[in-house]
């Protein structure tokens, strides 16, 4: 009889323990969820604004270089293409020059933050099940994205080609990231509501 009790003690120890190994690892699972919820949220919301960021720099970019070529007079544009003198620049790359000059930093803070997005992407790699289609949508807004930033922040071509790069690098993003949108978790604001 003390074998069938001691044996009954052992079983029901190992119950208890294999129980709170079980709830320690649902939990765990649970955490790394959230965290992967949250990553998704931080990405996605991070490449809004920056895209965001990058169409207000190609938008200004747009307009310096119309303005060089055609003289026309605008308060935001004449200091990149008018000289001191009040006298127009001589060639549409001078303006250009000195819009890169003056938003220098706005160009470099774009350019960490896509290296940012990059690397938080990189974490997200091996998706749970539930969020596998979710992550496609995110890579393929990210392409969208870095195609934009890129644009915004090294303007190549004529005027008429980088206008036209500028409209369709925008609808892509935007596209891509309609689509991403309704695959994302609801944020904590959200849940909360």
């Amino acid at each position: 009889k003390k074998i069938i009790v001691i044996v009954g003690v052992i079983l029901i120890g190992c119950l208890i323990i294999n129980a709170a190994i079980g709830q320690t690892n649902s939990y765990n699972q649970s955490k790394q969820l959230k965290d992967y919820e949250s990553k998704l949220q931080t990405i996605s919301s991070g490449m809004y604004l920056s895209a965001s960021d990058a169409e207000s720099l190609c938008n200004l970019t747009t307009k310096v270089w119309y303005n060089a070529i055609y003289k026309e007079e605008s308060y935001e544009t004449d200091k990149y293409t008018k000289k001191d003198n009040g006298y127009w620049v001589s060639d549409f790359n001078d303006a250009l020059l000195a819009l890169y000059l003056d938003k220098t930093d706005d160009y470099s803070a774009l350019s960490d933050e896509q290296e940012k997005i990059s690397d938080q992407l990189e974490e997200l790699k091996n998706p749970p099940e539930q969020y596998k289609d979710c992550y496609d949508a995110l890579t393929e807004t990210y392409g969208a994205y870095k195609s934009l930033v890129d644009l915004a922040i090294d303007p190549t071509g004529s005027y008429n080609s980088f206008t036209s790069n500028k409209e369709e690098r925008v609808n892509n993003f935007v596209d891509a990231y309609n689509k991403l949108e309704p695959l994302l978790p609801a944020s904590e604001d959200e849940d909360s509501e």
